[in-house]
């Protein structure tokens, strides 16, 4: 999972190879302080998506840090999940910059302490957990569950922040200024 994890936060791979590349770069908003310094276009519920979605995915590598035999038998998140879980963060972050495509912000990293520090929390409460309690709730909430992502998933892909297009003019327009992902 750390391997995917890391694979997937460097996607598209399409890093700088040239200085002429990097001061264009930086001539540009690649990177902010503390969240993506370019215009909102996609709207505020995006963005919070997806910084959520970075503090899920790091959960499991919080998880997985946790579980590494520690020879004082003693938790030591701090130690052992906060301080690998900003590095992480910052050595992607920075190597996002150096991308085309990536946009560097503080915010992922605390997204990433944040999910890794949730990931031990939960390591070392996992003697709590009821089983048969949890298969309950996940029964009941589902469909509850579902529902809202089923609403919300329109509106984060951007069904609604712009006009819609003819079904001539999207054909046109997948024709010719549509690039497709992966190294474009």
């Amino acid at each position: 999972y750390a391997l995917l994890y890391v694979a997937y936060s460097l996607f598209p791979y399409d890093f700088m190879l040239s200085m002429a590349e990097l001061q264009q770069k930086l001539q540009g908003s690649g990177g902010g302080w503390l969240v993506d310094p370019r215009p909102v276009t996609e709207g505020g519920l995006v963005r919070v998506a997806k910084l959520f979605t970075e503090v899920l995915m790091a959960v499991p590598l919080g998880l997985w840090l946790a579980s590494l035999p520690d020879p004082r038998k003693r938790p030591r998140i701090f130690r052992s999940v906060v301080v690998p879980g900003a590095l992480m963060g910052l050595v992607l972050e920075t190597l996002q910059f150096f991308m085309f495509s990536g946009v560097s912000q503080v915010a992922s990293v605390l997204t990433r302490v944040v999910g890794m520090f949730l990931g031990a929390q939960v390591w070392h409460r996992r003697a709590r957990f009821d089983v048969a309690r949890i298969q309950n709730l996940v029964r009941r909430g589902i469909v509850p569950l579902a529902v809202v992502y089923i609403a919300l998933l329109p509106g984060l892909n951007g069904w609604f922040s712009g006009p819609w297009s003819s079904l001539s003019v999207a054909l046109a327009r997948l024709s010719g200024d549509v690039s497709f992902l992966p190294f474009y």
